[in-house]
């Protein structure tokens, strides 16, 4: 495994922690001679939505494997350690789709990763009224799939007030991605909603949100724009957190939410619920298991550069180059 020679595109990949170890190594697009000479790829995110390079469709064409690095799965007080995490796995960072070698992890790493981000966990309580539905960037790679089979964002947002609706009249809050490149596009968007084709009526915006009209409780929907303390306070006035596949479900596991995910791409999808028991909800999920499984998904920064995510990942290498043939 140590003869197995990795190469970043240089232009590509510029954001996590490059490996240390000298099975990696960064090079220019324009020297292809050298770039077709290694095993595998590493590059930062997956190809789809906004993420549509040269450099990714270069890999994805050479039909050889590539590890993708993305930011962490576990993000809770994570911005407060010394150190970063994040995703490292083979073809994708995506649950479903992902080689982590991560089955049947042992508990070790989550225990340190806990203790690191001062987490608390907490047994699923069902609490508030709500139903808080969790959006994510427009031309995001994580819903590429979803945004393309509904034909645009705002389809794939009614699409699941849609699905929502089919098995409660509970009132919907919905939650922009508080990226500020993008909130002002997806306030707009969500202007265009359809309220009489959804059953539903939109009640006003703002920062904190705005109740909706009694008379239209049932069936309202209103949206938050917050930021961290924002989500946490949604949280807490909502029964069960909805979303496709962001990770912002890991989050409201572990806080106790129960949770629905749309795709078995997220990474919560082993410890949500699914959206035809949205009204018979599941709290007794096991997410021990779970947890000590993600965090074998992610690496802090030193354990990048000394090697020890590679020692991990190395021995999936023929198994990934067998998914890519």
């Amino acid at each position: 495994m140590n003869d197995i020679k990795i190469a970043a595109i240089a232009e590509q990949f510029r954001i996590a922690k490059f490996p240390g170890n000298n099975n990696f190594y960064k090079v220019s697009f324009s020297d292809k001679q050298k770039l077709e000479s290694f095993d595998a790829y590493l590059q930062w995110n997956i190809l789809g939505g906004k993420n549509n390079n040269e450099y990714l469709n270069y890999i994805i064409n050479s039909k050889k494997p590539f590890l993708v690095a993305e930011t962490p799965l576990i993000r809770i007080n994570y911005l407060k350690n010394k150190f970063m995490y994040y995703t490292y796995g083979w073809l994708s960072y995506k649950r479903n789709e992902g080689i982590f070698n991560n089955k049947n992890s042992p508990p070790d790493r989550w225990k340190r990763i806990k203790k690191e981000f001062n987490i608390k966990t907490t047994d699923f309580y069902l609490d508030g009224d709500n139903i808080l539905l969790i959006l994510q960037k427009p031309e995001d790679s994580s819903i590429h799939d979803v945004v393309s089979e509904c034909g645009s964002w705002i389809n794939y947002v009614q699409f699941m007030i849609k699905k929502i609706r089919e098995h409660s009249d509970r009132k919907i809050i919905i939650r922009p991605h508080p990226y500020h490149g993008r909130l002002k596009e997806q306030m707009s968007l969500l202007k265009q909603i359809n309220t009489q084709k959804l059953n539903c009526t939109i009640s006003g915006s703002g920062a904190k949100g705005i109740e909706i009209n009694p008379v239209h409780q049932s069936k309202g929907v209103s949206w938050s724009p917050s930021m961290s303390d924002g989500l946490i306070n949604d949280m807490k006035q909502s029964r069960v957190i909805v979303s496709y596949n962001s990770n912002t479900l890991t989050e409201s596991v572990i806080y106790g939410k129960p949770s629905v995910a749309f795709s078995e791409s997220a990474c919560s999808w082993p410890v949500c619920n699914r959206i035809e028991d949205i009204e018979n909800i599941n709290t007794n999920i096991d997410i021990n298991q779970w947890l000590y499984d993600l965090c074998y998904c992610q690496w802090r920064e030193d354990e990048i550069t000394s090697g020890e995510m590679w020692n991990h990942l190395k021995y999936k290498y023929k198994e990934a180059k067998n998914a890519v043939l």
